[in-house]
């Protein structure tokens, strides 16, 4: 007799489908880890890694559903991995004096560039798809 918990296949299809699209993420992890050690850049396997996996979403190699159960997890979670540094920061004040304004200019820039991009992107999204309910109402 089957345990109960194989009696089901719905039971281990969760579980199963977490462990392969974590798989498929640190498998582009591990070849971004490997290409760190053989090129003699000063870049680091995360930044690798974003790249690899945005080829390989780009031309279809991983889609999009293989890896969306376990990133919205990532996505989920990222602010609690910003409480660490934050609590160092607030801590061991003496860090934050040396660099405090540089940090707050590069957060002001940072966020207005942010800001100003996303506006335009935004707009010219816009603009192409009035262009597009337009070419629909003339034909």
């Amino acid at each position: 007799m089957l345990s109960p918990i194989f009696a089901n296949r719905r039971t281990n299809e969760i579980p199963m489908k977490i462990l392969r699209q974590s798989a498929v993420i640190a498998a582009v992890c591990a070849v971004a880890e490997l290409i760190k050690c053989l090129l003699p850049l000063p870049i680091p396997a995360s930044v690798y890694g974003l790249i690899l996996m945005l080829l390989a979403l780009l031309t279809g190699l991983i889609k999009p559903e293989q890896i969306s159960t376990v990133a919205d997890f990532f996505i989920s979670i990222m602010p609690v991995l910003f409480i660490a540094p934050t609590v160092a920061l607030i801590t061991q004040p003496e860090h934050l004096a040396v660099m405090g304004g540089p940090v707050v200019l590069l957060g002001i820039l940072g966020t207005t560039l942010v800001i100003g991009i996303s506006g335009e992107a935004a707009q010219a999204v816009g603009r192409q798809e009035a262009k597009r309910r337009e070419g629909k109402k003339h034909e």
